[in-house]
This record gives C-alpha cells, sequence and structure tokens, in this order.
C-alpha cells in the first residue's frame, strides 16, 4: 500500500490527434479501426463468428500504446479474456437473479465517426434496454456512455463494465483512509478466505447495502464475490507497469463499487488461478433500485498515461478534467 492523499485540481483539455478512423468488416468481425498519436487497435462494435460461450463480441482489442501492447496474453490461458478486450459490458444483475452477459450477446451497430453505438433491446429475458455508446475522446481515451431504460421496476440493478489487461500489470484502487484517499495495490488476501473470490469495494455504506444484495451473490447464476469491509474513496481504479497506467474512472454518482484482480504470484501461467489470470478492473455500475421508463446513466473514462512521477496529483487532474467534461 503506498499512503498518499489525493487532492483535486483543474487543469485544461488536451487536443484530440486522430490519424487514422477506418471501420472496417474482415471476418466477420466489424469494427472502427484506429491509430491516434499515442495508441492503435480496433473498437469491435460486432463479432458474428460461432467462438463459444465467453468470447466476447464486442470490447477493443488489439490496444497498444506507444506500441506496448496492453491486452490479456495470447495464448491458451489468456486467449479468452484477450478476445473479450478491453472495456466491455458484462453482466447485468438485479438484487436476485442474473440478466445475462451483454458481452456475449450481439447488439445493435451503429457506425460513429469516433466509436460505435451499440444497443440490447429489452426481452422477455432482460427487462432493460441498454445501450453502450463507445468514442475516442483523445489521442490515448475512450469516454463510454451507460444508458439503462427498464421497462419494470428492478430491485438493485446493477452492470459490469470490464477492462482485461496485460497479467503482468500491477492493479490499483483509492481506499479511504484517515487523511483522504489511499492507493492499494491488489495483492492476493487471505482475508476472504477463498482466493477465488472477487472483492468488491462498495463506495461508502449505502453503496455497502447494494453490494452485499447483489445477484452476483444471491442470483442462480452466483459470481464469486465477497464485500470488503474497506471502502472505496473514489470511482478510479488502475493497472501500471514500469511505463504505463490505465486509468478506468467513472462519474461518482452512477457507480456503487470497485474491483480489481490481484497480480499473480507466480510468473507461470500454469499457476495462475481463475481470478489472477482475468487480469481485470470492474465496476459495479448504479447498485440501486431502478423504475420503469426512466432512463439512467453512467459516464466512463479510460485513460492511458505514461507512468507519472506523482500518480496522485496525476489522477487528480485527469478525474477533475473528466467531470468538468462529463457534466449533462
Amino acid at each position: 500500500m503506498r499512503n498518499v492523499i489525493i487532492f483535486l485540481c483543474i487543469c485544461i483539455s488536451s487536443t484530440v490527434v486522430a490519424d487514422d478512423f477506418d471501420w472496417k468488416s474482415v471476418d466477420g468481425v466489424e469494427g472502427l479501426y484506429f491509430k491516434t498519436r499515442d495508441m492503435a487497435g480496433v473498437l469491435v462494435g460486432q463479432d458474428t463468428r460461432d467462438l463459444g460461450r465467453g468470447f466476447g463480441k464486442h470490447g477493443i482489442r488489439e490496444l497498444t500504446f506507444n506500441e506496448h501492447d496492453l491486452s490479456a496474453p495470447d495464448s491458451p490461458i489468456g486467449a479468452k479474456r484477450r478476445h473479450q478486450g478491453i472495456l466491455n459490458l458484462y453482466r447485468v444483475y438485479s438484487s436476485t437473479e442474473s440478466f445475462g452477459s451483454l458481452r456475449d450477446d450481439q447488439a445493435q451497430l451503429e457506425r460513429l465517426e469516433d466509436g460505435a453505438r451499440l444497443t440490447w433491446p429489452a426481452s422477455e429475458d432482460r427487462p432493460v434496454t441498454i445501450s453502450g455508446t463507445w468514442r475516442i475522446t483523445g489521442p490515448a481515451q475512450f469516454d463510454l456512455l451507460i444508458e439503462a431504460t427498464p421497462t419494470k421496476p428492478i430491485r438493485n440493478f446493477e452492470i459490469l463494465p470490464a477492462v482485461y489487461l496485460a497479467v503482468h500489470m500491477g492493479k490499483f484502487i483509492y481506499l479511504e483512509g484517515s487523511g483522504g484517499a489511499v492507493i492499494h495495490e491488489l495483492r492476493p488476501n487471505k482475508k476472504f478466505g477463498d482466493p477465488l473470490n472477487y472483492a468488491f469495494y462498495p463506495l461508502g455504506e449505502k453503496a455497502r447495502a447494494a453490494q452485499e444484495h447483489s445477484g452476483r451473490i444471491h442470483s442462480e447464476w452466483k459470481w464469486r464475490s465477497v464485500v470488503s469491509k474497506e471502502r472505496a474513496a473514489l470511482p478510479i481504479v488502475f493497472a501500471e507497469d514500469e511505463r504505463l497506467q490505465v486509468v478506468l474512472m467513472a462519474n461518482p454518482e452512477s457507480i456503487s463499487a470497485v474491483c480489481a484482480t490481484p497480480l499473480p504470484t507466480s510468473g507461470s501461467p500454469e499457476d495462475w488461478n481463475s481470478v489472477e489470470q482475468h487480469s481485470a478492473l470492474y465496476f459495479s455500475a448504479f447498485g440501486h433500485d431502478v423504475e420503469a421508463g426512466k432512463t439512467y446513466r453512467s459516464r466512463m473514462r479510460l485513460q492511458i498515461i505514461a507512468k507519472p512521477e506523482d500518480t496522485t496529483q496525476a489522477h487528480a487532474d485527469l478525474y477533475q478534467l473528466f467531470l468538468s467534461e462529463s457534466r449533462d
């Protein structure tokens, strides 16, 4: 754990530098191939191939930052995570049931010049229309707007956005400390008992109640997770290596909890457990009761930066700028 205090300050937005945006359909994959000053990859809107359960149909794939590969390893263990991509929408829950996995379901695709809008219409199995709008908004920056409109009241509605990254990257969150927000590195933690549990850190005590009554725990499709006694201080999770950081942030009113997987204790893939090999950052979006016919929104930003000398101050600047740019 690194004991540092976070202070917020305002900084000026940088100019978007886009070299090449090009929508293509290649071998059943329809995506926006992009190259900016700092990054390259493909934002997949549809993947119509029959690749089996768990191979996602949308997300950011083949992402590089200054030619460094950020994705999960291209190996028998990492292949599925690599294919699921970076910044996808995963499972949807109520307090008592799972409404399935968005990344496994084909969505309606609307091509945008700088991104894509995916829509999953409400159905008998999932009584809510959900859309995600991804945009490339900087040389190494993606903005995501999630909108959800239920067709009936839902208790403790929850969506899990997910980011899968290279396994060697350390994962971090911000915890509440006595003097402010404290950076905390995720390591294998025996206090949760089973090392195959995912630890979710609630943003406040009100969020704790929602997390303890999540469909991740109580539905027939249980996702092995526990609620930490410690609380997250900010809706920010990040991963880093010696060169760079991948920072995921969100507007605080729409996030119930944060989660990240620990760095594997071994460098050998055959030793990784099922949690470690995910190498993931997660948000629990919404996490509250919702009404029929009302639209709920969550705004997120994924930003890749060179590793700063002062992580706390750099994230404070990024977060404050994001909040100022994401107001209605």
